[in-house]
């Protein structure tokens, strides 16, 4: 009987010790895993309206990573603000047009200010086309989607022969108190904007209104927003706007001109 007793004290002994070792395992592994978090960009997921890049890669020659507001990589380079326009400009000159194109992959809860920052830098490189790098679902360890915005050269929403806005001019605002507007008209919601500009599209469709030269729809939209909204939030705008049938997608970097002149066409009435 005692040895039967002892035999279940060491079982039971043994039984601690593997126990102890599976805790510790679990531990060094929830820290490994928390330290591979910590070390990535939390680029915007959920993203439902942006597209596969597969010219985009971790070690794309035009990456600008921003995982905080202290750091901007350039491949694998640390950079300042001055520096990184000369290597924009250098890594552009040798591609082709369609691949001109510089991606930022930056984290979601940074203030829109530090992007602006990068994009005014790209503007001055004559940079055109910039590609937002975000998840199209809740992953962020392989995010190979973007959204496509394209930064304008000049203020081409005023109408040089008249000396205003453009009457077909659309401008999506934002506010750091999350209140939205397109032109004058205010939304409560992303959605309620994505179903105004699919309702204008398909105005300006049934009425021939055409981007100058084409005959294609004009449905170019400009974002503006404050340098304090978080960068997360103005991607969910372009989302918004993309789904809604905005393209292309402009970042308006300068101010803008007074808007009440313009006038959006009546919402169609409900049948």
């Amino acid at each position: 009987m005692k040895k039967y007793a002892i035999f279940v004290l060491l079982l039971q002994l043994a039984f601690a010790a593997g126990c102890a070792k599976v805790d510790s395992l679990i531990k060094e592994t929830s820290n490994a895993a928390e330290s591979k978090k910590a070390g990535t960009v939390n680029v915007p997921r959920n993203v439902k309206n942006s597209d596969p890049d597969f010219k985009m890669a971790k070690d794309s020659p035009c990456l600008v990573t921003m995982p905080n507001a202290a750091d901007i990589l350039f491949g694998d380079k640390k950079l300042t603000k001055d520096a990184l326009g000369k290597e924009i400009s250098d890594c552009l000159t040798p591609l082709s047009l369609e691949k001109k194109i510089v991606y930022i992959k930056a984290d979601d809860a940074l203030e829109y200010g530090n992007i602006l920052d990068v994009l005014n830098v790209a503007q001055k490189a004559k940079v055109e086309k910039i590609g937002f790098v975000v998840s199209p679902t809740d992953n962020i360890d392989e995010p190979r989607n973007v959204l496509e915005v394209m930064l304008p050269a000049d203020s081409k929403h005023i109408d040089s022969k008249l000396g205003r806005p453009n009457p077909l001019l659309l401008i999506v605002f934002l506010d750091d108190k999350g209140k939205i507007k397109l032109n004058m008209d205010g939304h409560d919601s992303l959605e309620s904007l994505t179903t105004r500009l699919k309702e204008i599209f398909k105005q300006r469709e049934e009425t021939g209104v055409f981007r100058e030269g084409t005959n294609e729809v004009e449905k170019t939209v400009f974002i503006k927003a404050p340098r304090s909204i978080k960068y997360g939030e103005v991607v969910k705008a372009i989302d918004a706007v993309r789904g809604g049938g905005g393209s292309p997608i402009g970042i308006q970097l300068d101010e803008f001109v007074p808007l009440e002149e313009i006038e959006l066409p009546p919402p169609p009435k409900k049948s």
